[in-house]
């Protein structure tokens, strides 16, 4: 797994939303003192509270209230392999999958979900926001984040997960609510993996 862009907008030195590519391997982060290298590596840990830039200098107007939300986004890149591995734990032995369009729709709904874990890499797309002085918590938008296809409505096969989570079986169809349960679970998943050291000062 390995984090391929990443924005935010309206978080501490940042007013304007800055994006940020990352290439594999090392990517180091430079700059001046007070240009938000420090905030940049908070934010990247996705487990921030809402901490709206507050200058006036930045406002349209000194009387325009400010933005209490901060916002973002993010890419990670992952190997079908690593996604089915994952997908495998879930402990309610279900996964629900977001329908492909009829037109996309060419071969079984086994061969669909397949087709997503054979592929060498998956990029998965989330945005997410957080209220001032308020938790993070992800936009699922839009779906699938996987976008490997179009979805038909907020229809869904329904997955079995075998005894020795080692295979799929498909039990049904189903409409709910829309979600992204794979991107859901991907996402939280994800997040726990990221590791950064704090940011130090020397003299």
């Amino acid at each position: 797994m390995r984090i391929s862009k990443f924005r935010i907008k309206n978080y501490k030195s940042y007013y304007e939303e800055q994006s940020f590519l990352l290439n594999s391997g090392f990517n180091l982060i430079a700059g001046q003192n007070n240009v938000g290298k420090t905030a940049l590596l908070e934010a990247l840990k996705l487990d921030i509270s809402g901490k709206p830039h507050k200058s006036v200098l930045s406002r349209p107007q000194e009387t325009t209230p400010p933005n209490r939300y901060t916002v973002g986004g993010i890419k990670f890149i992952v190997s079908g392999d690593e996604l089915k591995t994952l997908v495998l734990q879930l402990p309610e032995n279900k996964l629900t999958l977001l329908m492909p369009k009829e037109s996309h729709l060419q071969q079984s709904p086994e061969i669909v979900l397949n087709h997503i874990f054979e592929r060498p890499e998956i990029t998965l797309s989330y945005s997410f926001q957080a209220e001032e002085n308020q938790g993070f918590e992800w936009i699922f938008h839009p779906l699938p984040s996987h976008g490997l296809y179009e979805r038909t409505g907020s229809d869904y096969f329904v997955y079995d997960i075998s005894a020795d989570r080692k295979s799929f079986t498909l039990s049904g169809r189903t409409a709910s609510p829309p979600t992204d349960e794979l991107g859901k679970l991907a996402a939280y998943v994800l997040r726990g993996r990221i590791y950064r050291f704090l940011p130090e000062r020397y003299g």
